[in-house]
């Protein structure tokens, strides 16, 4: 199968979790998560313990479409969206003209923070994206939110593209 088919098949499987949330609110405990770790998490189960999960939502992905992501934070992938970041610069995957199915970095306040799966581009200002561990609308928290969503995010926000084709070659 062709990359183009492998985003198109990410992007439909990322829309069919659209609505997805945690639960109980606010305890980060979701499949994707538990997929992750090989069982179920909530924050603060050990001392200090927290699992945003935006980063394990795409690896979870990208395990149910193409191929497993390489084994980095753990063995399924990144919990870390700075540290996926990293990867994809020290790999050469950054890119500035993202396509559907790209991954999206954002950084708040110079903070890499959240990761989302680029649908397209709306206009000059804003880019269309599918995300775990957002909020469903842009008064929440954008980087560990709860749920997945659809989303409408100014251009500002983005820190990098990540062009996905090493993944699913």
């Amino acid at each position: 199968m062709d990359t183009n088919a492998k985003r198109k098949e990410l992007l439909s499987l990322a829309g069919t979790q659209v609505g997805t949330t945690e639960f109980p609110a606010g305890s980060n405990n979701v499949k994707y998560n538990t997929w992750f770790y090989g069982r179920e998490v909530h924050d603060g189960d050990k001392p200090g313990a927290h699992y945003p999960w935006c980063c394990t939502f795409i690896c979870w992905l990208f395990s149910q479409v193409a191929k497993p992501m390489p084994k980095a934070d753990y063995l399924r992938g990144w919990s870390s969206v700075p540290n996926l970041y990293n990867y994809a610069v020290k790999h050469g995957m950054i890119t500035t003209d993202p396509k559907p199915g790209d991954l999206v970095i954002y950084a708040w306040g110079g903070e890499i923070r959240h990761i989302g799966m680029f649908v397209e581009h709306v206009n000059e200002h804003t880019i269309h994206t599918i995300e775990g561990n957002t909020a469903f609308d842009n008064k929440g928290d954008q980087a560990n939110g709860g749920c997945c969503a659809s989303k409408k995010q100014n251009i500002k926000l983005v820190k990098a593209y990540i062009n996905i084709d090493q993944f699913i070659k």
